[in-house]
């Protein structure tokens, strides 16, 4: 597929009404990865998009936008998911990037916010990428692309930017390059992005409080996020247990199934 694109000299950053902010610069990629590293007919594809301004960019899952945008103009559902037996979808984030912090949004159950009314966050330091530059080049989708190495995340990562479109930002966390990545994947090919198009498209993001005026933000560290999950992973059955719900057998397996299965997020920990 042929890739399109066009520069822009300046992105313009506003905030539409309270609580929308605005982009005027739409990056897709596809992303194709495996939950599951032990089962490679776990591979699935998803269609993410990095979304830039002059001081901000947002990257999701386009299937993750569609469902916010369509359940901010829906009746409000009330409730908390107090507890879970099913896979965490590690893709539900929303991740906000500056030049200096990467701030992140995510449910820890991996649920959407039309049945979960709890977020957490945690943010981490834009620097901690220390990329490697290589002389090696190659052209994809007619692009001069350049090759650049980073050990982040508990993964070695390769990726190809092109240094004639200047916006140092990249899909995921990813950024810092001296141009656009087009495409990256780990060493194991787990997880490979690939730019699928570049083009003007206003955009409005709805913050968190415009989707749900009951959210219940916590904020905590990046390792208390991650340990959190997998001692959710872990005792899925016995928490939900806990809560007073009967279950079954059946129900224990299921728990038993996604706590062997669910073992390959983007990140290690």
């Amino acid at each position: 597929m042929k890739v399109l694109y066009i520069i822009l000299p300046l992105f313009s950053f506003f905030l539409e009404e309270p609580g929308r902010i605005s982009f005027d610069f739409q990056v897709v990629y596809e992303l194709d990865y495996q939950p599951d590293s032990t089962q490679i007919s776990s591979r699935r594809k998803i269609m993410t998009e990095l979304l830039v301004n002059d001081t901000l960019s947002a990257f999701h899952t386009i299937d993750k936008f569609v469902k916010d945008s369509a359940f901010f103009h829906s009746t409000l559902k009330t409730g908390l998911m107090a507890s879970y037996i099913g896979v965490i979808d590690q893709l539900k984030f929303e991740i906000l990037k500056r030049a200096d912090r990467i701030e992140v949004y995510e449910p820890l159950n991996g649920l959407s916010l039309d049945i979960n009314n709890q977020l957490y966050t945690y943010s981490e330091e834009a620097e901690l990428f220390d990329w490697q530059i290589h002389d090696e080049t190659k052209s994809i989708s007619d692009m001069l692309c350049q090759k650049a190495t980073i050990d982040w995340g508990g993964r070695h990562w390769v990726a190809w930017f092109a240094p004639e479109i200047p916006i140092t930002n990249g899909p995921y966390k990813f950024q810092g390059l001296p141009g656009l990545i087009i495409s990256m994947q780990d060493d194991k090919g787990f997880f490979v992005f690939n730019l699928v198009g570049i083009k003007n498209e206003k955009k409005s993001l709805n913050t968190f409080q415009v989707l749900r005026p009951d959210l219940e933000v916590i904020t905590v560290t990046k390792n208390e996020f991650y340990k959190k999950r997998k001692h959710l992973r872990e005792n899925m059955y016995e928490i939900t247990l806990a809560t007073g719900q009967k279950l079954t057998e059946k129900n224990r397996q299921y728990a038993d199934w996604v706590k062997k299965t669910d073992n390959n997020h983007i990140e290690v920990y």
